[in-house]
């Protein structure tokens, strides 16, 4: 089981790997994310790399649904899907795999964006603690979000339709957790949208933490989505 579940996976992170659309996203998502902290960095001459981890959210929301958006819908148009379902394998090993893999493409790319503290390390004293539970961070809320776009490929035979339904609703619940809406929202409702905004449970990271109702929000919705995924994977297999 353990060797056909790696076999999956292996196939789907080379999948990315062979795609120079994979190579064309890694290379905006690091010229954006350098530009955009870089910029800031000139001005204020702080050696902190909170700038960029307040942008970064931004960045993945835009990113994560063009890693997610063929992931099953390009599977399902090209009927490959059916044949997928016919192996003796199950819904829940195909999606793991798939999650797997996106993920660990995730974390290739924010691997290589490491050469940003290195650098401000080396030019000052840079409070590594902030910067780790910010990466730490960033993999868990990205997880979530990879989770929800996997779910939506599932339901989608477009790519182009799956990545933009993955990104307003990555972008919906993103904005729910600011301000403007929840200052806006009855207050027992404004505490329920911060609860569930991912904005609140990210302002922790910022600051280096990572305590177990951020460990649990985004472990549950994750599983959530993943299980919602399988679960239309198992219905098209009744079918």
């Amino acid at each position: 089981m353990l060797k056909k579940f790696l076999i999956l996976t292996k196939k789907e992170l080379a999948a990315y790997f062979d795609s120079a659309v994979a190579y064309i996203f890694t290379a905006i998502f690091l010229i954006v994310s350098n530009w955009l902290f870089f910029q800031q960095f000139f001005i204020l001459g702080q050696v902190n790399m909170r700038v960029y981890f307040v942008y970064l959210p931004w960045i993945l929301i835009f990113l994560l649904p063009s890693i997610t958006m063929r992931l099953l819908s390009e599977e399902k148009k090209s009927g490959t899907i059916e044949i997928i379902l016919t192996l003796p394998i199950s819904e829940t090993m195909i999606v793991l795999a798939k999650f797997l893999a996106s993920w660990l493409f995730l974390s290739f790319m924010l691997a290589l964006s490491l050469t940003i503290p290195l650098t401000l390390a080396s030019l000052g004293d840079l409070e590594i603690g902030p910067v780790i539970g910010s990466y730490v961070g960033s993999l868990l809320m990205a997880g979530v979000y990879l989770a929800l776009g996997l779910f939506v490929s599932a339901i989608t035979k477009n790519q182009i339709i799956s990545f933009v339904l993955a990104l307003s609703l990555g972008f919906v619940w993103w904005l729910v957790g600011t301000s403007f809406v929840t200052e806006s929202a009855p207050v027992f409702l404004a505490s329920v949208l911060q609860l569930f905004s991912p904005m609140s449970h990210w302002q922790n990271s910022l600051k280096g933490l990572i305590d177990t109702r951020d460990l649990v929000f985004y472990f549950s919705l994750t599983i959530f989505w993943l299980y919602l995924t399988i679960l239309t994977l198992s219905v098209r297999r009744w079918r």
